[in-house]
């Protein structure tokens, strides 16, 4: 990713943190932009679905691994 760092200065001034942070990785990456709009429309089903085939594609047991990865929150929140 290469930014010239006015449209960082001009991003991060017109948006809160969160935004600007999507609006830089999500400008670069179409896969991102789609999962944002499934996670803003709540669509839990469809955004699992490109998680286990990512996982699969990378050989990673989802049904396994998932709970390993949730657990790292459920860590930190306390």
């Amino acid at each position: 990713m290469n930014f010239n760092p006015m449209q960082i200065m001009n991003i991060i001034k017109n948006k809160n943190p969160q935004e600007a942070i999507i609006s830089m990785i999500g400008n670069q990456n179409p896969m991102i932009n789609n999962l944002m709009k499934l996670a803003k429309g709540g669509n839990k089903t469809e955004i699992e679905n490109i998680a286990r085939n990512m996982c699969k594609e990378k050989g990673i047991n989802f049904d396994e691994d998932f709970p390993k990865f949730m657990e790292n929150f459920k860590n930190q929140k306390g």
